[in-house]
């Protein structure tokens, strides 16, 4: 159990979320009333083709009328969660100017075609705590092909100065510019986690900060980002956009917790909370569009079984 932040109510769930298993079963019935149709053109007479491109269209309205809602409401409710807990927006030459020092080093890479931020909002994690989050994306060119690389950057001021830091996950995957002479190895099992790199060579100071307690919170909540310790700043970035259900809970809860062990300033305004089940958490996913869809579907087998029998009949 860990100590953190939990003064700001959030309601996650105005949230998009990832509905793989419902998109999926999108996907399936579309591709079944598809090959269906086919079928139906190539074997069956000229009633049967009717039959196979009426159903057809409608398959075709009915995942275009899905894909429009679902991105409708999640769009409506993600304004509603901007509007009511976004403290302000960050303008482009704001997000510009805090882009992290790992990142830098891009704008004078050869083979990046382009680099872009966008949504940045300022929250309260609790009074007095405020973070900054971001997109951050830069485009690469891989041949005679481009490849987007996008990343989710929270940023948060400290209460104390810190040496150069950069810490690598596992698990995010980005370009860097600290090679294995500015490596720092601890003891135990971090290394198996994360890569430390020292760009100032203070190598003594970066002990002093990564306790073993402060190595702990990392390892349980900190897996998934990368981190970069910088003057008085704290710079956790992530893999995708942030701003996700299963994602900005876990990261606010993530930052907290981090926030708390390195300015050794817990409080009793901190609950505890467990960071290992919040990171391992599925949150449920919404149901929001899924029966307008369905009802579609339904509208267009009630028409499609209707026109069959009459096409027996004739």
């Amino acid at each position: 159990m860990i100590m953190i932040i939990t003064t700001v109510d959030y309601d996650f769930s105005l949230l998009p979320t990832m509905h793989h298993r419902r998109d999926f079963y999108v996907i399936a019935t579309y591709v079944l009333v598809l090959v269906g149709s086919f079928g139906l053109t190539v074997y069956g007479g000229q009633m049967l083709v009717l039959v196979a491109q009426i159903a057809l269209v409608l398959a075709t309205l009915s995942l275009g009328a899905y894909l429009f809602l679902v991105a409708h409401a999640e769009k409506v409710a993600f304004a509603r969660f901007i509007s009511t807990y976004a403290t302000y927006t960050c303008t482009y030459e704001d997000m510009l100017a805090i882009i992290p020092p790992c990142f830098l080093w891009l704008k004078d890479k050869a083979d990046v075609v382009s680099i872009n931020v966008s949504d940045g909002y300022g929250f309260e994690l609790a009074q007095g705590v405020n973070c900054v989050v971001f997109v951050f994306e830069y485009t690469l060119k891989e041949g005679r092909f481009t490849r987007t690389y996008q990343f989710s950057i929270a940023q948060i001021h400290q209460s104390r100065v810190f040496p150069h830091l950069f810490l690598e996950g596992k698990q995010v995957g980005g370009l860097y510019p600290y090679d294995d002479r500015q490596e720092l190895h601890l003891e135990g099992d971090f290394d198996d986690y994360f890569n430390l790199y020292v760009p100032g060579g203070e190598q003594v100071d970066a002990l002093t900060i990564l306790t073993p307690d402060v190595m702990q919170v990392l390892v349980d909540g900190g897996r998934p980002y990368d981190l970069e310790l910088v003057d008085d700043m704290l710079v956790v970035i992530a893999a995708g956009n942030p701003y996700m259900r299963a994602k900005l809970p876990v990261l606010f809860t993530f930052l907290s917790a981090v926030t708390a062990k390195l300015s050794n300033s817990v409080s009793a305004e901190f609950d505890q909370i467990d960071l290992t089940a919040a990171l391992d958490s599925e949150l449920k996913p919404r149901r929001v569009a899924e029966v307008p869809f369905f009802m579609l579907v339904v509208v267009a087998v009630a028409l499609f079984a209707a026109i069959w029998s009459s096409s027996g009949r004739l």
